[in-house]
């Protein structure tokens, strides 16, 4: 599975809003990539909807709610998968350049 079937949705803005969900937390349906195991999680034949995100911005952080509710509507399909991505974590770094 190659580049295009994993749609990024990438939110890169510096505003930290207080009182939005805490993105870095665990959400229903929504799996947890990290350097370690983001090639083999997204090589299974789905197509993936992942969210790289930074656990101090605004704009992730609003999105949360929409993408929790995301990972339950979609939950066990059968062709889709829903992710996030801390892309500041000391391990992003290990992600090919292709999803940047």
């Amino acid at each position: 599975m190659g580049f295009s079937s994993v749609l990024m949705l990438v939110a890169v803005v510096s505003v930290v809003v207080s009182g939005e969900a805490d993105i870095s937390k665990p959400f229903p349906g929504v799996t947890e990539l990290t350097g370690d195991n983001f090639q083999a999680t997204t090589k299974n034949g789905k197509y993936w909807l992942v969210e790289f995100y930074a656990p101090w911005c605004g704009w992730c952080k609003k999105l949360a709610g929409e993408w929790m509710a995301l990972g339950e509507a979609v939950g066990e399909h059968q062709k889709i998968a829903v992710g996030k991505f801390d892309a500041v974590a000391d391990d992003s770094s290990d992600i090919p350049d292709s999803y940047r």
